[in-house]
Order: structure tokens, then C-alpha cells, then sequence
């Protein structure tokens, strides 16, 4: 999408930057990520296949963060979304 902004945070860690008047939006993205890879993933043998997981942070005006405590945010997000999705792999099994 032309109104998302991303950028390589560090080592294989990316950040997306939406603004957006409904937060519920970025689900979206995350839903038209997780298609694209399973799409992908398809094409390619287990052993290259790409995974990713994604954290979601939401954050109005009002809301008063410095570039640190949003990277924070940002980052709690998405190691918890690992930590889910590892407990479903787990469960899975």
C-alpha cells in the first residue's frame, strides 16, 4: 500500500509505519501479509520457505512517545506475537 511506510530496524527486523484514523486497519495488512507468504511458500520446498511474525502497536496524537518508547512498543508487540505463535506451533504438534 502507498500509505505505508517501512524500513529495516535492524538484523532481520522491519518496521511498518501506517496513519490511520482505525487501527483495525493494520489487521488487514497483517491478513494481506500472511496470504502473500502462504502463497509464496507454496512454490518453494520446506527448507526455503519464509516465515515472519508480526506485532501490531497502535498509537493516537494524544498518546505521548519518543522515538524510543515507540520503538518499545513496537518491539514488545511483535516478540509477543512470536511467543503466540510458537505456543501454537507447540499445540499443534
Amino acid at each position: 500500500s502507498k500509505d505505508i511506510l517501512g524500513a529495516r530496524y535492524g538484523g532481520d527486523e522491519f518496521v511498518l509505519i501506517r496513519l490511520s484514523e482505525d487501527g483495525r486497519e493494520m489487521y488487514n495488512v497483517e491478513e494481506q501479509l500472511e496470504e502473500n507468504k502462504a502463497k509464496l511458500n507454496r512454490l518453494w520446498p520446506p527448507h526455503e520457505q519464509i516465515d515472519f511474525s508480526v506485532g501490531i502497536f497502535c498509537c493516537r496524537d494524544r498518546d505521548q512517545f519518543t522515538a524510543e518508547e515507540f520503538l518499545k512498543q513496537m518491539d514488545e508487540s511483535m516478540y509477543q506475537a512470536k511467543k503466540e505463535k510458537k505456543s501454537c506451533s507447540a499445540t499443534a504438534l
